[in-house]
């Protein structure tokens, strides 16, 4: 609600030279595909899960979002 998105410590890499989470301010935009990405996966807690619903996460990989990413730009 107050635009910014915040990586607790346990999740950041860096958390032993971290002193708290990591807090990201969010434009207008980024929190609008944010919204429409939280109605379309439904009770899921990513942000990003798979469709496929197959394998050891979930999620969608990192890798997988850049390559989809990069298609759609090209």
């Amino acid at each position: 609600d107050q635009g910014l998105w915040t990586v607790p410590l346990a999740r950041r890499k860096n958390r032993r030279h971290a002193r708290g989470p990591h807090v990201i301010p969010l434009n207008t935009l980024a929190r609008e595909i944010l919204e429409e990405q939280r109605e379309r996966c439904g009770d899921s807690p990513f942000v990003f899960p798979s469709l496929s619903g197959r394998g050891a996460s979930p999620c969608l990989r990192c890798d997988t979002l850049n390559n989809e990413l990069k298609h759609w730009i090209s």
